[in-house]
C-alpha cells in the first residue's frame, strides 16, 4: 500500500486519467473529489459489500449497482 500525506486543496493522480483532490477535513472525516472518465465508477467500499448500508444511505437499494460479487473479498488491498 502506498501512503501519501495531502493537505486540503492538494491533488494526486491515480493512473493517467483519474485525479483525486482533498476538498475538506472535518474531525476524522475527509471530503474527497474525483475527476475521472465517465466509464470509471467510484464507490465507497462499505457500500459495495453491504446492500443494507446502501439502502440506509440512499433510501433505495438500487442507487448503487451490486458489484460486490465482482470483488474477491479474500484478497488484501495491499497485495
Amino acid at each position: 500500500m502506498d501512503i501519501i500525506n495531502l493537505n486540503v486543496g492538494n491533488t494526486c493522480h491515480l493512473g493517467c486519467e483519474t485525479k483525486l483532490r482533498v476538498l475538506a477535513t472535518r474531525g476524522n472525516s475527509v471530503q474527497l473529489g474525483f475527476e475521472a472518465p465517465k466509464d470509471v465508477h467510484i464507490y465507497r467500499s462499505e457500500l459495495i459489500f453491504s446492500p443494507d448500508k446502501r439502502k440506509v444511505q440512499t433510501g433505495k437499494a438500487r442507487a448503487i449497482p451490486d458489484i460486490g460479487a465482482h470483488f474477491d473479498a479474500s484478497k488484501r488491498l495491499d497485495d
